[in-house]
């Protein structure tokens, strides 16, 4: 369900998504566990994304971050 989500118009790209798709699963509440997946396999509370904002870093790689592969 997720993968369909996030690929939509695209579903040839489904393998660029899915590890948005993996991550969203593992770090949603589930009521039959009572908790996450993650937080139950690691006993901790999943890593946050950061969103990336221009002139963060001071390396000039981190930069380039153009979008196009």
């Amino acid at each position: 369900m997720y993968l369909r989500c996030l690929t939509g118009d695209r579903p040839r790209q489904w393998l660029r998504w899915l590890p948005w798709a993996e991550y969203i699963y593992n770090t949603a509440f589930q009521s039959a566990l009572n908790t996450t997946p993650f937080q139950l396999v690691y006993g901790r509370e999943p890593p946050s994304i950061h969103s990336y904002e221009p002139g963060e870093t001071r390396v000039a790689a981190g930069q380039d971050h153009g979008g196009t592969r």
